[in-house]
């Protein structure tokens, strides 16, 4: 899996007692690592606000007298509340929950929501977007896999360009040349279906960074009715399941070349080189 981290540039925009400021992000590499928001303008006890794999991590100043964080949602319904214990700097607020083993997820509503730090001397507010827009960015042929059939895999790559976390799920195709690759997304973002990551936590990927995604299903396995075997170009559509908003889509004209490699006990076989000759994708945001 290929981690990349993109271009530095604005992240969070918080708002302190009212008052708004833009706060300067400094980018992760996609796999949990802290995208923070250092030089906060924000006056009060609130120090620091970033987003830390499925986690938004708020850091306090020292010698505050804050008790207690609460996160209020765009609706204005409470969304989290948690306890800050004396002489404690910072505390982190669950946005994302993935439970793979009954199938089950939590996901935050995207947009604005409502800081409140509370303590004895009143309390300090702070907005804060947690937005994430997704978007594909390259496509290439998987070259880590161990079977022939990973030959015919497509390595997927993600942008969120947003402010808040969110994870992939599942690639499917449309038109693909193995029909069996043209399936419905899976129902259920709660139990991701890719190849790379393996490790369910690596699916997230956090704002202001770019992962790399392969699916299970192999969208360039032919049949040997073809007498082209690995002389061969075809365009079809990428589809990528996200667990908010609408499936992320690319088209892709793809050009099969190498050496075939048999495929399991059925007369198919995968090009050991696929070289991507165009891409668009669709720019739809999660």
């Amino acid at each position: 899996m290929t981690d990349v981290e993109l271009s530095r540039r604005d992240v969070l925009r918080s708002g302190v007692l009212g008052s708004v400021a833009v706060v300067a992000g400094c980018l992760g590499d996609g796999s949990g690592s802290t995208t923070t928001a250092p030089g906060t303008d924000s006056a009060g006890p609130i120090a620091d606000v970033s987003v830390a794999g499925s986690d938004l991590v708020v850091e306090l100043v020292e010698n505050h007298d804050i008790s207690g964080v609460n996160l209020i949602g765009p609706d204005g319904s409470a969304f989290a509340e948690t306890k800050v214990p004396a002489g404690e700097t910072t505390t982190r607020i669950e946005l994302l929950d993935i439970r793979p083993g009954v199938g089950g997820y939590d996901h935050y509503e995207p947009g604005v929501y409502e800081l409140v730090a509370v303590g004895g001397s009143g309390s300090s507010k702070m907005e804060v977007a947690l937005e994430p827009e997704l978007r594909i960015t390259a496509v290439e042929q998987y070259r880590e896999g161990e079977r022939p059939s990973d030959y015919g895999k497509l390595a997927v790559s993600v942008e969120n360009a947003g402010t808040g976390p969110t994870w992939v799920y599942d690639i499917t195709y449309d038109d693909a040349p193995n029909f069996a690759a043209n399936n419905e997304l899976v129902s259920g973002a709660g139990v991701p279906q890719l190849t790379v990551p393996d490790n369910l936590e690596q699916a997230v990927i956090g704002p202001q960074n770019q992962r790399q995604y392969v699916g299970t299903t192999t969208p360039l396995q032919f049949g040997r009715e073809s007498d082209a075997a690995c002389e061969d170009s075809t365009t079809f559509s990428i589809i990528v399941g996200v667990p908010v908003g609408n499936p992320l889509e690319a088209s892709v004209s793809v050009r099969v070349r190498g050496e075939s490699r048999p495929v399991g006990l059925v007369d198919q076989y995968t090009c050991t080189e696929v070289e991507v000759m165009d891409f668009s994708a669709g720019g739809i945001d999660a």
